[in-house]
């Protein structure tokens, strides 16, 4: 045996797994003159089978549960990147329980918000990601009645004359009232929700400005940091998040309001146009200012440590308790060397709506006022979650590392560690549970789902990971432009550095979060699988003025980097080149 064996089985493998974009198993050998042939290759399958298995036994759990016409909705969780971690998703799954921040803000509201699941949540986990059940959350909102939730474009109530029964008929005058009330308040006391809401987000900042145990957690005594990661947890679920819900709520209704006015003055496409130009630049949030400041202090280091002061709390993948924020790692690396800014001429909406004239543009003007103070005030409410979920975070990792269970804390769920602590005799039982979790919930994260899906259209998504050598996709629009580069698909901030990146990057991600700014500032324009007209994704792209289109499912695995692509911002569209040359119809 030779060196020079060797390293041709080292070459013909690399070349191998080169060809295929894959890696590979190889079959080889080497005849009497000690030529070196490759015989056969192919894609490593063995992972593949793992996957195709835990594919199966999920639909499989949800065949046996729920009906084929079953209908769930992701898009309250667009911008999460990835399935979360078990302790993420058990922290939410409990927010939208009976006791739960969403039940509190639908009564708020004046719905019925009584849920009552066989599973206490209307959340779940479907191939790994958080999806509400549809129809589980029809009854909450007036209980019995003949209206079923269509889920598309966005989920609204539908009359269903199959639904229609004696007893609903008989008790019809009391969701009726409900509804008309719902309706009166949506129309006429949104500006005093909106004033409540400030005033709940002031106090709930001076709580958290108040709370400076995070500096000495460590000399706390193990059942004072136990006791103190329940407390925070249960505010989290119970409290903290009733009045971003109660705010979600409201931009939907008013958006609905605003397109429907504009839809009186102009065309419909027109209209949606108009709409997105105007939450372009003539709307700041405190996202946007989050994104200008990171810009700052990766061009001059002395405001860095400003910038964490501010927003250390924020960071890649935040919604998933299991990532590390700004402010335990370094968000000022190499790769946020270039950060170019394109700037976006301001848009005088006011003058725009007054064109409408004096009747018809103080309606618009009016709803327009108050969708700026939602979006303004929800960012705000987003960003002091933050705030409060680093402080579950870090007490969090305290109790792993006393537990001795940092690698696999996050994927348990908050009772499975509330045992580790009272019965330490089931922690191998629990930690295998956690390492299955974990294992599993990486075999699912290649399923690409659409953002709402019903079960019968599961199975067909669940090959989604094999290209089908499509040119054409269509998503949602974010931000409207066209634009004609180069695909980088990156699963992560952190895969790549920014020199490697092409002037023309078009960027295909999963969903983008504020640990993309770095990068997403050097895209001509981009695309992601997740992510609504309300996303950090929409947010960031309409500032910057650059295309973004959205709700493209399994975009990642259809689209290889150095792709030469189109982006239609406009309408929503992104078009592989032709290969005959770049053209674009």
């Amino acid at each position: 045996w030779t060196e020079k064996m060797t390293q041709s089985i080292l070459q013909g493998g690399v070349a191998a797994e080169k060809y295929l974009q894959k890696p590979a198993d190889m079959e080889w050998a080497i005849d009497k003159k000690n030529r070196f042939w490759v015989l056969q290759a192919r894609p490593i399958t063995t992972h593949l089978t793992h996957r195709q298995r835990d594919f199966d036994t999920e639909l499989s759990r949800l065949r046996s549960k729920y009906s084929d016409d079953t209908v769930w909705d992701g898009q309250t969780f667009s911008d999460w990147a990835s399935a979360p971690s078990e302790l993420t998703f058990d922290l939410w799954q409990k927010a939208f329980s009976t006791e739960g921040a969403f039940s509190k803000a639908l009564i708020e509201l004046g719905y019925l918000g009584k849920i009552n699941s066989a599973e206490g949540s209307i959340l779940e986990r479907v191939f790994g990601r958080p999806y509400l059940n549809l129809h589980q959350l029809e009854p909450l909102y007036f209980g019995e009645i003949p209206y079923r939730i269509e889920a598309k474009p966005r989920p609204h109530l539908k009359f269903d004359p199959a639904k229609i029964t004696a007893k609903m008929i008989i008790n019809t005058p009391r969701p009726l009232m409900r509804m008309l009330k719902v309706a009166w308040r949506l129309k006429t006391h949104r500006n005093d929700l909106i004033e409540i809401a400030r005033k709940n987000h002031d106090l709930f900042l001076q709580e958290l400005n108040s709370q400076s145990h995070l500096f000495d957690i460590k000399q706390f005594s193990n059942a004072d940091i136990f006791e103190l990661w329940r407390t925070e947890i249960s505010k989290f679920h119970s409290h903290s998040m009733k009045w971003p819900f109660v705010l979600t709520f409201l931009i939907e209704s008013t958006m609905q309001s605003l397109q429907i006015l504009l839809q009186k003055v102009e065309p419909p496409e027109k209209a949606r146009l108009k709409l997105q130009k105007w939450m372009s630049s003539g709307i700041h949030t405190i996202t946007s200012e989050m994104a200008r400041s990171l810009n700052q202090a990766i061009i001059h280091p002395e405001q860095r440590i400003d910038f964490l002061k501010s927003f250390g709390h924020r960071g890649p993948r935040e919604m998933d308790l299991a990532h590390p924020r700004w402010i335990e790692r370094n968000p000022f690396t190499e790769r946020c060397s270039v950060a170019n800014i394109k700037k976006v001429e301001p848009v005088q909406v006011e003058n725009e709506i007054s064109a409408y004239g004096l009747m018809k543009g103080s309606v618009i003007s009016q709803e327009w006022v108050i969708l700026k103070k939602l979006l303004e005030l929800r960012e705000e409410w987003k960003n002091q979650i933050m705030r409060s979920y680093l402080e579950i975070r870090l007490l969090t990792l305290e109790l792993a590392r006393r537990l001795a269970i940092e690698k696999d804390v996050f994927w348990m769920t908050v009772s499975e560690i509330e045992q580790l602590s009272n019965h330490p005799q089931n922690r191998t039982d629990i930690i295998v549970q956690a390492q299955r979790r974990r294992q599993e919930n990486e075999n699912l994260s290649k399923v690409a789902l659409p953002l709402v899906v019903s079960l019968r259209e599961i199975e067909k998504h669940g090959n989604a990971t094999d290209s089908d050598h499509k040119t054409l996709f269509k998503g949602e629009s974010l931000s409207a432009g066209l634009a004609y580069g180069t695909a980088v698909v990156l699963n992560s901030p952190d895969d790549i550095q920014t020199e490697e990146l092409p002037e023309d990057m078009i960027l295909f991600t999963e969903t983008i979060d504020p640990g993309w700014t770095a990068i997403f500032r050097r895209a001509k324009a981009i695309a992601t699988e997740h992510g609504g007209v309300l996303s950090h994704a929409a947010i960031i792209a309409r500032e910057m003025g650059i295309p973004a289109v959205s709700q493209l499912p399994g975009i990642r695995n259809q689209i290889t980097t150095g792709t030469k692509v189109w982006i239609d911002g406009t309408h929503g569209v992104v078009t592989l080149e032709d290969k005959n040359g770049p053209t674009y119809n």
